[in-house]
């Protein structure tokens, strides 16, 4: 079998193409396909979109990278109304598992959402540590 390999400009692009899509389960599959080179530009991505589903698209493309030029946009995120179904309190959960900078806390989250609500209460009003 031949394995083909990635192009990070065609990747970019259809990361992108995704973003603006809001296609859910098409963004949950190609998570594994986020590498370290990235993050930058999915950060200026997150910086140059106009609504919060996409804001939302692009922090769960990010959500396996605990990376420190994300948490600009994890804290931003946790301003974001809740949004009428759990994906942006899930975002939320993983933009709070960034900031403390421990991804394993997310199964917490999904068990205990009263947590979830008073970690983002705290965070919000947490300046970052930068």
């Amino acid at each position: 079998m031949m394995r083909v390999m990635s192009n990070p400009e065609n990747d970019l692009r259809s990361f992108e193409n995704l973003v603006h899509a809001r296609d859910w389960e098409a963004i949950e599959s190609w998570r594994p396909r986020v590498r370290p080179e990235h993050v930058a530009p999915l950060v200026a991505l997150y910086d140059r979109v106009g609504t919060w589903d996409e804001r939302c698209a692009v922090l769960q493309l990010l959500q396996d990278k605990l990376h420190p030029d994300t948490r600009r946009c994890m804290h931003h995120f946790l301003s974001a109304p809740n949004g009428e179904d759990e994906n942006f309190e899930l975002t939320k959960a993983i933009a709070v598992c960034h900031l403390d900078r421990d991804l394993g806390r997310f199964v917490t989250y999904l068990g205990d959402r009263e947590k979830l609500a008073a970690d983002v209460a705290v965070w919000r009003q947490r300046a970052l540590d930068q």
